[in-house]
């Protein structure tokens, strides 16, 4: 539920339309944190009935190998978007 949203990402918190499903309430927790550390960001937009979408950015670093042996950075993001319209009701 969206109410639910702003806690995401607290420890063993978890939404409550999860039903029976197991779980601790860490896994996005976890998740978040790994993506932090490496200096990205995820984004999670849900609405009960609609479904879920979760984006991932990872910043990239591209180095090209160059005949006089410098070497330049390049500074990419990587991302990655998912979507569910399979939602978990109440």
């Amino acid at each position: 539920p969206e109410q639910d949203q702003k806690w995401l990402f607290n420890a063993f918190q978890r939404g409550r339309n999860v039903g029976e499903i197991p779980g601790t309430g860490l896994g996005l927790v976890i998740v978040k944190r790994c993506i932090e550390l490496h200096r990205g960001t995820l984004e999670i937009s849900s609405q009960v009935g609609s479904g879920t979408t979760v984006t991932i950015a990872i910043p990239t670093m591209a180095i090209p190998f160059q005949p006089s042996g410098e070497t330049t950075a390049f500074n990419k993001i990587w991302r990655s978007t998912v979507s569910s319209s399979s939602a978990i009701e109440p």
